[in-house]
C-alpha cells in the first residue's frame, strides 16, 4: 500500500488522546465491608462488569478513530492489473519509438544489419498501433532527431520516416532522447503515453530512473547485435627524418584472434597492410612510416576487416598536416658576436621553448644585407628585428609576399630612425613613426620607477588572450622604458591589440592584401623592456608567429557525428566559412568572434574554404574529420535492473500525470473513511447511557400498543 500524501499519517499519534482519558476516568472506589448488604453488592458487580466492557468497546472505537481519520487523510492506494476491457478498449495514446543510432547497429547478419532489424521492429509498432494513436520516432544520436517533427495520427507517414532513415553509426546520448520523448508526449496531449526503446542493448551511458520521469508506459523491444567486434580505435601520426610515422590502434572484443589484416590507405590507394594478432578482449597496435608527396595536407584512412562485428568502426580516418608548422625568417638589424647581445637571442631562445612544448617551428636567421638572397616564398612569417633601413628591391619583395598571405612582424630598436624607418616601409607600416619615446635611461637607477606597463589589451585577440586567464598577469609586470609614438592614419583599418599605461601603443597591426603586418612598438630584447625575460615572453613569441602564419586553433579535430565542432578563423577574419563533407551539399557558417561552429554529420574528412573580402580560398590546414567516437560499435548488454529502473521512473511519473501504465492505482481511502465515519456513530451509539436506551425501548413499546 502506498499514500498519496504520507505526512498526514502524522495524525496517528493523537491515538494517545484517548487512551489518556481513559486511563483518567479509571477510579478505584473504596471497599467497606456491610454484610447487610452484600445482595446489593451482587447486583453491583453485575453492573459494574457490564459498565467495564462498555468502557473498552468505547475505547476501542475512539482509537479506531483517531487511526482511521489520518489514514483517510494521507490517501492510501494500491496498484493492481488492469482487466482486459481497460487494456484493450483503452483511450488514444501518444507512442513515441525510440531507436539508437550507435555504430553497433551496423552489424551485418547476413543481407542486413542490427539497424535494419531495429527498423522492422519499429515498423510492426507502427502497424499495431490504434488509429487514432499519435505516433513518432526518436533517432537517439549524439542529439535526438525527432522524425516527424511531432506525433501524428498519419501512421503511414511514420513508416515513410523509418523507410528513408539512413543510419549515421554516431554516438548515443539516450538521456537526451528520453527528454526529446517526454516533450514529443507533452505536446500531443494524449491522456496515455507510451514509449517504447528498440535497441540491441549499446546504449552508451544508462539515463537514471529520473531521467524516464514522463515517458508513460515504458517497454524496451531487444533485437540481436554482434556477440564480437574489431574497432579502429585510434590513428596518430608523428614526422620523423624518415617519414611519417601513423600508428593505429586495434581493438578487440571477443576471444583471440590471429593474422588480423590492417590497412594504410591514403587517398584512394592502399599503401601499406600489417597482420596483428589480438589477444581475447584486448587490444594491438599497427605501425607504418609513410612518405607523402608534396602538399600540406593529406587525408589517410586505417581499416580492419572484420566480417563480424560492427561495420562502422572498422574504419578511421584522420588528416597528415605537413604544413601545420610555422616557417619564420628572422631578420636581424643589429647582430652580435656574444649570443646574449644579440637582438634576436631572447626571440630564438623563445622559440626553443615552444618547440618543446610541441609547436612546430621553422627559422632560418639572416642579416639585412644577405636578405636578397633568400627566397621569400619559403617563409609563412618575416621578422624585421631592429632592421633600420633595406633596400627598395628588399621592401618590394616583402611586400609582395606579404600581400601573398605571409605575415610581417617588425619590432624597433636603436638601429631604427623614425623618418628614415616611413621612407623605406611606408606601404607596410599599419602607422607611421612619430618619434622614439623615452622614459628612462637603459642604466638608470629609478629605470623601473619611471618605466611604463602594458595596461590594456584586447582579451579576445589570438595572441594576447592566454593573458586574460588566470597567470596571464606577467606582460603587465613587465617594464618598458623606451617604445615608438606613432602618427595617426585616417581611414585605415589598424587594429590597436595593445597599449601602455601612458596610451601609448605597444601591439597595432593591419591587413595588407591576404598578408597582415604587426607592429611591436619596442625591442624584442632587453635594450627597451624586459618583457623578454618575463614568463609572458615564450607564449607572446609562439602565438605572435601562429597568428601572423595565420595558423587556426581547430586543425586536427577528430569529432564524432553530429557532435559540434568549432572552427577557429580568427588568423583570418572572413566573413564566412563553407565546410564540404564527402558527401551531400556543402554548409555554409557565420562566424562571431572568430569562431565558427558546425555540426558535420557524416563520416569522413571535412574541408575548410573561407570567404575573405569577395574571394574563396582554400584553408587545408582547417581540415578536420568525423569519426565513430571509440567503442561505439562493440557489443554491449542492457541489464533488466536498468530496465526495470527506467520503468518504474516512467510509471511513477504516469501515475502523477494522468497517463495510463502497466499496472492501474485503486484508491482505497474512501474506504477507510467510510469506516472511521461507522466507528463514530457506533461510539455515539455505545456512548449513550442504558436508561435512554430504556426509555425509548418504553416509548416504543408503548406506541405499538396504542396502535393494536
Amino acid at each position: 500500500m502506498s499514500f498519496v500524501a504520507p505526512a498526514m499519517l502524522l495524525g496517528l499519534f493523537a491515538v494517545a488522546v484517548p487512551i489518556l482519558v481513559h486511563m483518567m476516568h479509571r477510579r478505584r472506589a473504596p471497599r467497606v465491608q456491610f454484610p447487610a448488604l452484600s445482595y446489593l453488592l451482587r447486583s453491583d458487580k453485575r453492573v459494574a462488569r457490564s459498565l467495564r466492557l462498555k468502557k473498552w468497546l468505547l475505547l476501542a472505537l475512539r482509537i479506531s478513530l483517531f487511526v482511521l481519520l489520518p489514514l483517510a487523510m494521507a490517501q492510501p492506494f494500491v496498484r493492481c492489473g488492469a482487466s482486459p476491457v481497460e487494456t484493450g478498449d483503452r483511450l488514444p495514446a501518444s507512442l513515441v519509438i525510440i531507436v539508437p543510432d550507435g555504430a553497433s547497429t551496423s552489424a551485418a547478419d547476413g543481407s542486413s544489419t542490427v539497424w535494419d532489424a531495429a527498423l522492422d521492429e519499429a515498423s510492426d509498432l507502427v502497424r499495431d498501433a490504434r488509429a487514432w494513436d499519435r505516433v513518432a520516432v526518436v533517432v537517439a544520436g549524439p542529439q535526438p532527431v525527432v522524425e516527424p517533427a511531432e506525433a501524428t495520427e498519419d501512421h503511414g507517414a511514420v513508416q515513410r520516416v523509418l523507410d528513408d532513415l539512413a543510419p549515421r553509426s554516431a554516438g548515443v546520448d539516450l538521456g537526451a532522447a528520453f527528454a526529446a520523448a517526454v516533450d514529443v508526449h507533452a505536446e500531443a496531449e494524449m491522456p496515455i503515453r507510451r514509449t517504447v526503446l528498440v535497441t540491441d542493448g549499446a546504449i552508451g551511458t544508462p539515463p537514471t530512473a529520473d531521467d524516464a520521469a514522463g515517458l508513460g508506459r515504458f517497454e524496451v523491444v531487444r533485437v540481436e547485435g554482434a556477440a564480437t567486434n574489431l574497432a579502429v580505435s585510434e590513428v596518430t601520426r608523428e614526422v620523423t627524418d624518415d617519414g611519417v610515422l601513423i600508428e593505429a590502434v586495434i581493438e578487440n572484443v571477443g576471444p583471440a584472434r590471429t593474422g588480423v589484416t590492417v590497412t594504410l590507405e591514403v587517398g584512394d590507394q592502399a599503401v601499406g597492410a600489417e597482420l596483428v594478432d589480438i589477444g581475447e578482449n584486448s587490444s594491438a597496435t599497427a605501425r607504418w612510416t609513410h612518405r607523402f608527396e608534396a602538399g600540406a595536407v593529406h587525408p589517410v584512412r586505417v581499416r580492419v576487416d572484420d566480417p563480424d562485428g560492427a561495420i562502422a568502426d572498422n574504419m578511421r580516418h584522420a588528416v597528415v598536416h605537413l604544413d601545420r608548422g610555422v616557417r619564420a625568417l628572422l631578420v636581424s638589424g643589429d647582430p652580435r658576436a656574444v649570443a646574449w647581445n644579440d637582438e634576436l637571442y631572447f626571440f630564438e631562445r623563445a622559440i626553443e621553448a615552444a618547440r618543446a612544448a610541441g609547436r612546430p617551428i621553422d627559422t632560418n636567421r639572416v642579416t639585412a644585407d644577405a636578405l636578397a638572397g633568400v627566397d621569400l616564398a619559403a617563409w609563412d612569417v618575416i621578422v624585421l628585428a631592429n632592421v633600420g633601413a633595406l633596400g627598395a628591391t628588399d621592401v618590394a619583395r616583402i611586400e609582395a609576399r606579404v600581400r601573398e598571405g605571409a605575415g610581417l612582424w617588425i619590432a624597433l630598436g636603436d638601429a631604427v630612425d623614425p623618418d628614415r624607418f616611413n621612407a623605406t616601409l611606408g606601404a607596410l607600416l599599419p602607422r607611421h613613426l612619430r618619434s622614439i619615446k623615452t622614459l628612462a635611461e637603459t642604466e638608470a637607477a629609478d629605470r623601473d620607477v619611471m618605466a611604463t606597463r602594458v595596461a590594456s589589451f584586447d582579451a579576445t585577440h589570438p595572441v594576447f588572450r592566454v593573458f586574460a586567464a588566470p597567470g596571464g598577469e606577467s606582460i603587465q609586470a613587465a617594464t618598458t622604458w623606451r617604445y615608438a609614438l606613432l602618427e595617426p592614419r585616417a581611414g585605415a583599418e589598424v587594429r590597436t591589440v595593445a597599449t601602455f599605461g601612458d596610451g601609448g601603443p605597444a601591439w597595432i597591426e593591419h591587413d595588407v592584401g591576404r598578408g597582415r603586418v604587426a607592429l611591436w612598438t619596442t625591442t624584442l630584447d632587453d635594450d627597451w623592456t624586459d618583457l623578454p625575460i618575463r614568463t609572458a615572453w615564450v607564449p607572446l613569441v609562439m602565438r605572435g608567429l601562429e597568428h601572423l602564419a595565420r595558423r587556426g586553433a581547430s586543425a586536427g579535430i577528430d569529432a564524432a557525428p553530429g557532435e559540434p565542432v568549432t572552427i577557429g578563423v580568427e588568423a583570418w577574419d572572413p566573413t564566412a566559412v563553407v565546410i564540404r563533407g564527402p558527401t551531400g551539399p556543402p554548409q555554409v557558417l557565420e562566424p562571431i568572434a572568430g569562431r565558427a561552429v558546425a555540426q558535420p554529420d557524416v563520416v569522413g574528412v571535412w574541408q575548410v574554404e573561407l570567404e575573405l573580402a569577395g574571394e574563396t580560398i582554400d584553408a587545408p590546414e582547417l581540415a578536420f574529420v568525423v569519426n565513430p567516437p571509440p567503442g561505439a560499435g562493440h557489443p554491449a548488454v542492457l541489464d533488466d535492473a536498468t530496465v526495470e529502473a527506467w520503468t518504474v521512473g516512467a510509471d511513477e511519473s504516469s501515475d502523477a500525470t494522468g497517463s495510463d501504465a502497466p499496472t492501474r492505482r485503486r484508491s482505497v481511502w474512501p474506504v477507510v473513511l467510510l469506516a472511521a465515519l461507522l466507528a463514530l456513530y457506533a461510539e455515539s451509539a455505545v456512548s449513550v447511557r442504558r436508561r435512554v436506551w430504556s426509555r425509548m425501548a418504553e416509548q416504543w413499546r408503548a406506541r405499538r400498543s396504542a396502535k393494536a
